[in-house]
């Protein structure tokens, strides 16, 4: 009973493989016939009827036109006058069929060829197109005058230009009836192929085809469109396989199957590209050769690695003797194949073919024994094998012509249909195992269910928990990442630099108690009036309000901070700020003008502001007492006006500075500060921040900061000796550090 299974298993893979393949076989058959040519007398004469050109597009086959038949008169020379219709050419030699054994040309020369056609009256003063095939490089005349160019003819290696791929050539015909094409032709490059590959010696050097214009344009097009398409969604789909199991061997290389799968693919992709290539490069000895090498390495290496892509897909253990015996009778092959010439091509290219085909054989029973062990989608590798191992065993017979004769582009499909049966198998074949995988999975999910739904309630619930507390976390995650956007949103309102000035020297310090703080500093610099404006302000509270207020803050700073002085800047900050009713939000603000040796400063709520007198080494403060801004709606706030000289110092702060505490709840207090501004205010501005910063954090000694802290030095340098406005590509890039997840510093030197 088993035996009579297995045979009916057998059975159905052939038969499908057949069907698929004999698809792709039948229509080439029904659709192919001769090559269609035209007749010759016994002078060598060609006759061309308009009968002739009727109906020879077959769209099947993508064929078309009706052939020359190949009787020329050629001559190894070089001489215009062969062109000319009336040239006496009884003299050269006539053959029947223009390839290298027939000629035996000195390679080294141009030669020309001869063939007189003769016109039936119904193509008189009509046009037809003439499509020639070639390698080397040709001109071709009608009746004397130049009607294409294949590259160019010549002696001389360094002038010859080799092609073979053209475009249709209308002829136009007049009231004659007898014409002469003649070929000027050369090949110098052909004995590098010759000497290599002896099979070329069988391959025609040209020949041509004549067809009415309009189907000769239109199948152009539809080649161009049908082999474009075909192969490149081939070539696309099998490079995207490869990559994709190359990346599934990289998840988990102990599936192997997967890494010769690949391997398979992109063979075959590469494959179908070779047959693409050379429909579109240029035949050059050396480029058809390469090509002919590589095609031969695919047909030969392909089979070899679908046979190991099948062992390893079934099996755990490849067998090493029958690996190395594969492997080497297939490079022994594939060498052969380029060494010998003649019959002996011949006979070694059917020990190759005898050999895939043993090959496929072999894969075929590995996946027929998976099919008996019932292995999941086994039966599909099957039909997908024998399909491939029934195309290479049609491809064989169709070489010795013992079935059928099929076109070269015919076969390609064939061969085509062929090669994708495989990967198509695969697909098919891991979408079945993943959902039997998938239903197995969900049955047995099924069953736990049934057996303990008590302890799966309990998991539920647990996981709404988790599911839960993932919410918790995920939402303290979103209220982190929108603090930290604010905080960048801060950063990003501070100077990206501190301004250069001739006379002034500048340095600023920041550190919020938050992720996003209520202080802020700002500069304006104009090089036309050599006018520097400091801001330093403090809002009230932390968090968004405050960092919102600083931002209005900053767009009228920087909106209005060149055009007025700061008491009217003042004024119109707070009555902005007033209008936008914030509720017991309000802004401190300082504004330092400085204008050579003067210095305007407007104070709104903000703690003194101290000056280093240089020449009385004694410190001096500037205190305006005024309401924040945004406290009422009017409220006159004044400009105090002062002067620097060389080397003064002058220190602009937010209340968090002196208001800092430490463990045990002391404050800084302003003494400690001025202390400190004094006895270090010699230094240079950078040097005095650090000094001031690292005061704060010895008072501190690890303890929490309770309040943004924010100040700014000032130092009045010596005027240069000849001073000139600075450019803005003379300015340097100040350095920004930041430190810590919860403050700010920004310095620069």
């Amino acid at each position: 009973m088993r035996t009579t299974q297995d045979f009916i298993t057998v059975g159905r893979a052939v038969s499908t493989a057949l069907v698929v393949l004999l698809c792709a076989v039948f229509p080439a058959i029904a659709g192919e016939g001769e090559e269609i040519r035209l007749k010759v007398d016994s002078i060598g004469v060609v006759r061309l009827t308009a009968k002739d050109l009727t109906k020879t597009a077959n769209w099947q086959s993508l064929s078309l036109g009706v052939w020359h038949p190949g009787v020329w008169r050629w001559m190894q020379d070089d001489k215009p006058d062969f062109a000319l219709p009336n040239y006496n050419d009884a003299a050269w030699r006539l053959v029947q069929s223009i390839t290298i054994d027939s000629l035996q040309p000195d390679w080294a020369r141009v030669f020309w060829f001869r063939s007189r056609i003769r016109i039936d009256s119904a193509l008189r003063h009509t046009s037809v197109a003439m499509m020639p095939y070639q390698v080397g490089g040709a001109e071709y005349y009608l009746n004397g005058r130049l009607v294409a160019t294949l590259g160019n003819p010549s002696s001389t290696s360094s002038e010859e230009v080799i092609a073979s791929k053209g475009k249709p050539v209308i002829l136009q015909f007049g009231a004659e009836t007898d014409y002469v094409i003649a070929v000027r032709y050369s090949f110098r490059q052909m004995p590098m192929g010759y000497a290599v590959v002896p099979a070329i010696k069988n391959n025609t050097l040209f020949n041509l085809s004549f067809a009415p214009p309009d189907e000769a344009l239109d199948m152009q097009r539809a080649k161009e469109s049908y082999f474009s398409v075909r192969y490149l969604i081939a070539i696309g789909m099998m490079v995207a396989l490869g990559l994709l199991h190359i990346a599934l061997f990289s998840f988990y290389p102990k599936q192997r199957f997967h890494l010769l799968y690949a391997i398979f693919a992109l063979l075959v992709g590469l494959r179908f590209l070779t047959v693409y290539m050379t429909r579109i490069v240029e035949s050059h000895p050396g480029i058809s050769l390469f090509f002919n090498m590589i095609s031969n390495v695919y047909n030969s290496a392909i089979p070899l690695v679908c046979w190991l892509f099948f062992y390893t897909l079934f099996y755990d253990k490849l067998p090493l003797r029958r690996l190395y015996l594969g492997a080497g009778l297939t490079v022994a092959v594939i060498i052969a194949l380029f060494a010998v010439g003649g019959g002996a091509h011949k006979i070694v290219y059917d020990i190759s073919m005898v050999i895939i085909v043993l090959l496929s054989a072999d894969a075929a029973r590995i996946a027929f024994q998976a099919v008996r062990r019932r292995e999941a989608g086994a039966i599909i590798m099957l039909i997908g094998v024998a399909d491939f191992g029934v195309m290479w065993t049609f491809r064989w017979l169709e070489a010795w012509h013992k079935i059928f004769a099929v076109s070269p582009n015919r076969m390609e499909t064939f061969i085509y249909v062929g090669y994708m049966s495989v990967p198509l198998a695969m697909s098919l074949y891991i979408a079945l195992v993943v959902s039997r995988t998938q239903r197995s999975l969900e049955e047995q999910l099924v069953h736990v269910r049934e057996l303990s739904e008590r302890s799966l309630e309990q998991e539920r619930q647990a996981k709404e928990l988790d599911i839960k507390r993932k919410l918790l976390e995920a939402d303290n995650d979103r209220k982190t990442r929108e603090l930290e956007e604010a905080r960048t949103l801060q950063l990003s309102m501070l100077p990206s630099k501190l301004p250069e000035h001739p006379r002034y020297e500048v340095a600023a310090f920041m550190r919020t108690a938050t992720e996003v703080g209520g202080d802020y500093y700002d500069f304006r610099y104009t090089p036309e009036t050599a006018t520097l404006v400091a801001a330093v302000g403090d809002a009230t509270g932390h968090g968004i309000k405050a960092g919102y207020l600083v931002s209005t803050t900053k767009s009228y700073f920087q909106t209005l901070a060149g055009a007025e002085n700061g008491a009217e800047l003042l004024c119109k900050i707070s009555s902005g700020i007033k209008n936008m009713n914030l509720r017991g939000m309000y802004m401190c603000l300082a504004l330092v003008r400085c204008i050579g040796n003067d210095v305007h400063i407007a104070i709104a709520g903000m703690p003194p502001v101290l000056i280093y007198r240089a020449k009385s080494r004694s410190l001096e403060q500037i205190c305006v007492k005024a309401l924040p801004l945004g406290s009422v709606t009017h409220f006159e706030y004044r400009e105090v006006l002062t002067t620097l000289d060389v080397d003064d110092v002058m220190l602009i702060m937010t209340d968090g500075l002196p208001e800092l505490f430490n463990d045990s709840g002391e404050m800084l207090g302003y003494d400690r500060i001025e202390s400190c501004f004094l006895a270090n205010a010699h230094r240079s501005p950078v040097e005095i921040t650090n000094l001031l910063k690292g005061c704060a954090e010895d008072w501190m000694q690890g303890a929490a900061l309770l309040d943004d802290m924010t100040f700014v030095v000032l130092k009045m340098k010596a005027l240069p000796l000849h001073h000139q406005p600075l450019l803005p590509s003379q300015q340097s890039t100040p350095q920004a550090v930041f430190t810590g997840k919860s403050r700010i510093e920004a310095m620069s030197v």
